[in-house]
């Protein structure tokens, strides 16, 4: 009898701390600020290798405003999945945020040769590349990100043509990049138009139809 009564609160322990574990993780999932870094690191105290806590860890520390721990977490994240995009980006973005550049566009091209044709990474690199003056890689990786479709490469693809970064200036080439970039939806591409065409600029004769229709759409 002396035997199970020791037993029987062994299991009942035992059952508590998964209960409280699940709820730390619940937390950790969930919360906001410095609740959710505290409810993440008691969650990780019993389940340490868990991707999803360390990497709402590392989410949380950069949120709130703590880089260094951010960073921590994201770089140890690699170091043990150093074949995984998805580390690599969140690493590198964390970088960025901390305005770590160089090191941000080491680490976003690790995550683009894994991932060569994730647009959100093409969109990393083109910031880290321009505040570290690659100015080269940041018209290749916007040249690569249009070619994905996306407006906003394409929009910056007609800014490095037009002021010659990274690539030599064609403003006439300029202007086309600037239109399909607006008819991929970009706002600013439009408004350039309806400036473009209303002044006669880079080549183009005065349209003021074509000015009143971007300007329209920019609207």
């Amino acid at each position: 009898m002396f035997r199970t009564i020791p037993l029987a609160l062994a299991a009942l322990l035992v059952a508590a701390a998964s209960a409280l574990a699940q709820d730390w993780r619940a937390s950790c999932l969930t919360a906001r600020g410095q609740d959710k870094v505290l409810s993440c690191t008691k969650a990780l105290e019993a389940e340490p290798k868990d991707l999803a806590l360390r990497r709402a860890l590392a989410r949380a520390f950069m949120d709130v405003g703590d880089g260094m721990g951010g960073t921590g977490e994201y770089g140890a994240i690699v170091q043990d999945r150093p074949d995984d995009p998805e580390a690599w980006f969140d690493y590198a973005t964390s970088l960025a945020t901390d305005y770590r550049f160089a090191e941000a566009a080491a680490a976003i091209e690790r995550a683009l040769k894994l991932d060569p044709n994730r647009a959100a990474a093409h969109k990393v690199a083109v910031i880290a590349y321009e505040r570290v003056g690659r100015h080269e890689d940041a018209y290749a990786s916007s040249l690569r990100l249009a070619g994905l479709g996306d407006g906003i490469g394409m929009y910056d693809v007609a800014e490095a043509l037009l002021m010659g970064r990274g690539v030599k200036s064609d403003p006439a080439e300029a202007v086309t990049w600037y239109r399909r970039a607006a008819e991929a939806g970009h706002f600013g591409a439009m408004a350039m138009l309806a400036k473009i065409y209303g002044e006669g600029l880079y080549g183009q004769a005065k349209d003021p139809a074509q000015a009143a229709k971007w300007a329209k759409r920019a609207e």
